[in-house]
């Protein structure tokens, strides 16, 4: 395919958008599905654009970027273009797809072809392969004494407000008694609600089913399903798509499958939501990849992309990971654009009259430079490092800390392949928070606000609504009074979720309000 035919389609884009979903490459035997990221020429505007609009002090608070803005600050240079496609031309390469905004190409390419000789250095930010694997994420099995009985379920939701619930010391800790704890009482409603699970397994509707039918939820299937289909459900397909629907209720809910095996498993999900019109407005991942073998530059590239769906109204939530403190943070995780959200749990044997880190969750500092400490976690950092308390000799509070919150985590009750199973870890507490979050959205929405959108500016300017943490470790960090990195800022109570969605709209209304008056003219 000749170059000048890319570049003269590359024009027209800048003519006119379209909601054009880039389809993925499937590869064949001795072929690679390689994603080139070129260098956007509006990159550092849009980060900066995706900062003041999740400042809930500013009057930009949720004036989010619509996807025509986004595209226009995501397109590459017309030089840096033409270098790349005059190479995959010189490979031969026939099927390659390209973005709306042309930032992103997808080809297919020969497994022993030169992905990215030195000429093409200076124009991208990086590549991803097909082939090189590298994302973690399981969800552990059970721990505690005497959980995974397969015999046991208890559907009652639990409505006191006792510390520590009963139903946490059953075998199986239900979606129901859960959502009695953290108040989850509501159903979405607003029709431009959407959520969404990306994760690299297959799940089963009727599994999902089962599990509605067990917790007394209304029946309500994934509306949409990307790069994949319903099949076996598969362990941690199965704990996302039933807990997400389990706390956001009534949310339409898109399951996406990503590539466990890429050398960059996040990579296909960016690319379809930068190219969509329509994204879900929460985005659920318990998986991740060592930060370290990524790098800096990739790492930074993909933050961006991360940025530029939080600029146009979409929350990112990840899961911590589960392989206690770590030097090196997970890949996802240690972003400066997502939430993290760790575990806790009561005890080796289900029985302590206390919340206490789960000493697997993962936590501590990023190791890498481009994930410098964000500003919304100065204060609470600099408050951090006045306590005493174990920790490691050595780390580096300047990078960005991990979690933000906790949620509970251990020998959660799933439906797997027909069958009442439990599992556990942070791989449960991500989809538990998106689904919450998604119910606040639902309020926003009905009130004529926008939704979250990047979410931790507010929730680290309203730290006082989280129950604090106080008792257990990481293996590295203990959790101390306010913020550190084995708990993040704490859990949920059962008004937490009823005091986020006030804070959360008054800021968007005050904001709002703000930007009405700078509109008004000025009568001289």
């Amino acid at each position: 395919v000749p170059v000048h035919l890319f570049v003269h389609l590359f024009a027209m884009m800048q003519s006119f958008y379209f909601a054009a979903i880039l389809t993925i490459a499937v590869p064949t035997e001795g072929e690679q599905v390689v994603t080139y990221f070129l260098k956007q020429q509006g990159a550092e505007k849009l980060l900066q654009e995706a900062l003041k609009i999740s400042d809930p002090d500013s009057e930009r608070y949720g004036d989010f970027l619509s996807f025509e803005d986004v595209v226009a600050l995501q397109r590459p240079s017309a030089e840096h273009l033409h270098q790349l496609h005059a190479h995959l031309d010189s490979l031969g390469v026939q099927d390659r797809r390209s973005t709306v905004a042309g930032d992103k190409v997808v080809a297919v390419l020969p497994t022993d072809a030169s992905v990215l000789p030195a000429s093409l250095s200076a124009a991208l930010d990086g590549v991803t392969t097909s082939t090189d694997w590298k994302v973690t994420g399981a969800p552990r099995v059970s721990r505690r004494t005497g959980a995974g009985d397969p015999h046991y379920h208890n559907s009652t939701v639990q409505d006191s407000d006792e510390v520590l619930p009963s139903c946490l010391s059953q075998p199986m800790v239900t979606a129901s008694c859960l959502r009695g704890i953290y108040g989850v009482n509501s159903v979405s409603s607003h029709p431009k609600n959407l959520q969404a699970v990306i994760v690299n397994e297959e799940f089963s509707q009727d599994d999902l089913k089962r599990f509605e039918s067990e917790n007394k939820l209304r029946a309500q299937p994934i509306v949409k399903l990307i790069n994949g289909k319903a099949g076996a459900g598969q362990t941690e397909a199965s704990l996302d798509t039933q807990y997400i629907i389990a706390f956001g209720p009534g949310t339409p809910t898109w399951w996406m499958y990503i590539n466990g095996h890429a050398e960059n498993p996040f990579a296909s999900w960016l690319t379809y939501m930068s190219n969509a019109s329509t994204i879900p407005w929460v985005h659920s991942l318990s998986v991740g990849a060592p930060e370290d073998e990524v790098g800096n530059a990739l790492v930074a590239r993909m933050n961006t992309e991360m940025a530029a769906l939080g600029a146009r109204g979409a929350t990112i939530v990840f899961a911590s990971g589960d392989s206690g403190y770590q030097v090196n943070q997970k890949f996802g995780a240690g972003s400066p654009f997502v939430t993290a959200v760790g575990g806790i749990w009561n005890g080796e044997l289900g029985m302590d009259s206390y919340y206490s880190v789960d000493p697997q969750t993962t936590g501590g500092f990023s190791s890498l430079e481009t994930n410098a400490r964000p500003s919304y976690q100065d204060g609470a950092v600099a408050a951090y490092l006045k306590t005493s308390g174990d920790r490691p000799g050595s780390f580096n509070s300047s990078r960005r800390g991990v979690p933000d919150l906790s949620l509970f985590d251990a020998d959660i009750a799933i439906v797997e392949d027909g069958q009442d199973s439990v599992c556990g870890g942070t791989s449960a507490a991500a989809p538990m928070l998106s689904g919450m979050l998604s119910l606040v959205n639902d309020v926003l929405l009905t009130n004529g606000s926008t939704p979250l959108g990047f979410v931790n500016p507010l929730l680290y300017k309203h730290a006082n609504i989280f129950s604090d943490i106080t008792k257990g470790s990481n293996k590295g960090f203990d959790a101390v009074k306010g913020w550190d990195p084995a708990s993040g800022l704490g859990t949920f109570s059962k008004t937490t979720l009823q005091q986020l969605t006030a804070v959360a709209l008054a800021a968007k209304q005050s904001a709002a309000r703000k930007r009405s008056a700078l509109e008004q003219p000025v009568v001289v």
